[in-house]
């Protein structure tokens, strides 16, 4: 689990979820592979060694924002038969630094994430292109009338998390296409 520190407070529009701050469970158990997260994970180096350790096709490389590094690796992992532990008591807080706290970022945050989960696309290209239009359909019929919906008739709701709400899946998706 991983909470967010921010230098100047956390923005108004920033998700009071931001992070990765809910419990797996409450007791050291295993997990799926893709429950925990890099910045706070412990691996054995056998496996490590054993699987050449991470991938270099993930993860950030220079500026250009890459994700998934421990997660394709905890993937192969779980496939050589490997064990997933999740500890409650593991906690980190992460610093967040302030240029990725735009609304523009955050989207870009989101198709860095979707391209990053291509290693476990075992879905062919068709039904990952379906996904993508339904996303975009989405937009039009979902995304966009609940985000005006919730900007004109909630009070304090910020525009960027409106922009963020709509945009990020599509993102995601094409990220991941």
């Amino acid at each position: 689990m991983y909470y967010a520190k921010f230098k100047k407070g956390k923005p108004k529009w920033i998700s009071e979820d931001y992070g990765t701050n809910k419990l797996f469970s409450t007791v050291l158990s295993e997990c799926p592979y893709y429950i925990p997260h890099g910045c706070v994970v412990l691996y054995r180096k056998s496996f490590l060694t054993k699987l050449n350790g991470f991938s270099h096709k993930f993860g950030m490389k220079g500026k250009q924002f890459g994700y998934a590094e421990e997660t394709e690796l905890q993937f192969r992992i779980a496939n050589a038969g490997g064990k997933i532990g999740f500890d409650p008591d593991l906690k980190i807080w992460h610093f967040v630094h302030e240029y990725r706290l735009t609304a523009l970022n955050m989207i870009k945050l989101n198709f860095a994430l979707g391209r990053g989960h291509r290693f476990d696309c075992d879905i062919r290209v068709l039904l990952r292109f379906k996904l993508l239009v339904f996303s975009f359909v989405g937009l039009f019929i979902k995304r966009i009338p609940e985000a005006l919906f919730k900007f004109v008739f909630i009070k304090d709701y910020q525009w960027q998390r409106a922009i963020i709400y709509i945009f990020a899946p599509t993102s995601y998706h094409l990220g991941r296409f």
